[in-house]
């Protein structure tokens, strides 16, 4: 089992198939299929359903744990970057359309000014979805969500992750 395998099996549970997960990871869709099928044959279970498309029961046990690994590895940057001066990296920013339009501006020229090397990622969205997000991150992530700053991604790591989330999740 290697990280590209579980980055691809990520990649279909949030892109919905394995051409938007190629595309997304920036690489064709025989690669996805070839990292998901040796990913299957090593854990001995079907963990995409392939006429649909979709994650079986087992596919969202291991892309669960998958993304557990994912967080760890980020928190492992985060650590190292949070020793020195610098912040960088990413900073999701979960925004309500009636407060979008006047406070987002504010917030990021605020937090252009104090960091630069962050890259903000506002996600616009309904409280609804906004809070069991913010819950879920929480729970899960306590120490995560405390933290002030992600590390900016070295080349060799970004074959892990290439591409943004699209589930406007915090997590």
């Amino acid at each position: 089992m290697d990280l590209r395998q579980l980055a691809a099996l990520v990649a279909i549970a949030d892109h919905g198939s394995f051409s938007a997960a190629a595309k997304a990871l920036f690489t064709v869709q025989s690669n996805v299929s070839a990292h998901i099928a040796r990913l299957e044959q090593e854990v001995g279970a079907t963990l995409v359903d392939r006429s649909r498309g979709r994650l079986t029961e087992e596919g969202e046990l291991v892309a669960a744990r998958a993304r557990a690994i994912q967080q760890e590895l980020d928190a492992i940057y985060a650590d190292l970057a949070s020793r020195g001066k610098e912040v960088a990296g990413e900073a999701r920013i979960g925004v309500i359309s009636t407060t979008a339009r006047w406070l987002v501006p504010q917030v990021l020229t605020a937090l252009r000014a104090a960091h630069p090397l962050v890259r903000a990622i506002v996600v616009e969205s309904p409280t609804t979805t906004l809070l069991p997000s913010t819950a879920c991150c929480c729970r899960r992530r306590a120490r995560a969500c405390a933290r002030r700053s992600t590390p900016k991604r070295p080349a060799k790591a970004s074959s892990w992750r290439r591409w943004p989330r699209s589930t406007g999740s915090a997590c």
